[in-house]
């Protein structure tokens, strides 16, 4: 199966809108993540990325301690758990996103966040492994 949801991180890295930028930047190296999603009274706002960070807080000239409030994406797209790589490429391709929330099996809760870094990955073992399957076959080993 080609599924999103196989490929997501599920265990969400959260942080409270008023979370200053420099405590997020250093959430993403302790997690080895590229973005972390924000919450407001609990539930889930939106999402910051390193590339936010960097464009929008160091490249800027900024404050490090401003929050991220200042800098959460709240248009994030959404897909289903069961949406294919493909969809999830076609998505991030005419939104410019790299990252998007990943929705439960009822389609009414973010359950994980997958980037595209995560998609290349995948797309790289499907390839590998239809190559795979093709020398087998070219070689009469069906």
């Amino acid at each position: 199966m080609d599924w999103i949801g196989l490929y997501a991180h599920k265990q969400l890295v959260t942080t409270p809108e008023n979370t200053p930028a420099s405590k997020v930047a250093k959430m993403m190296v302790e997690h080895h993540i590229g973005s972390v999603v924000v919450t407001r009274d609990g539930k889930i706002e939106g999402i910051v990325t390193e590339r936010d960070i960097c464009r929008k807080i160091v490249g800027a000239g900024q404050d490090p301690d401003t929050s991220v409030e200042k800098l959460v994406d709240t248009g994030v797209p959404k897909m289903y758990m069961e949406s294919t790589i493909t969809q999830a490429v076609e998505m991030m391709h005419e939104t410019g996103y790299r990252y998007l929330f990943v929705l439960d099996k009822n389609h009414d809760k973010v359950v994980g966040v997958v980037s595209m870094q995560d998609l290349i990955r995948a797309l790289k073992e499907k390839v590998e492994e239809e190559a795979a399957a093709l020398r087998q076959y070219i070689s009469g080993g069906m």
